[in-house]
């Protein structure tokens, strides 16, 4: 009976052993899926940033653009009305 009991004894602790390595195993795999979580959001972060900064970019580049336009609009204005002044001119000669 004794023996029986010792089998069965070391039978649980095998078992005991290996549910003790798969759940050291679990904890290695949680702390490497934590790891890139905190990577991945670090990474999402600094993406949020540079998408900040290229949005600030881009409205200010807008307001260049629109300033240029607006320049070029006020440029022919001036010229038809130095080429109204030419013709005026022309007529009074």
């Amino acid at each position: 009976k004794i023996r029986d009991l010792d089998k069965s004894l070391e039978h649980h602790r095998e078992k005991l052993n290996a549910a003790e390595e798969l759940l050291q195993q679990e904890l290695l795999n949680r702390t490497a899926l934590e790891t890139q979580k905190l990577e991945l959001m670090t990474e999402v972060s600094s993406l949020k940033l540079k998408l900040t900064a290229l949005e600030h970019n881009h409205r200010g580049n807008e307001g260049l653009y629109q300033e240029v336009t607006d320049l070029r609009f006020r440029m022919t204005d001036i010229e038809n009305e130095r080429l109204l002044c030419e013709k005026k001119l022309k007529v009074t000669k």
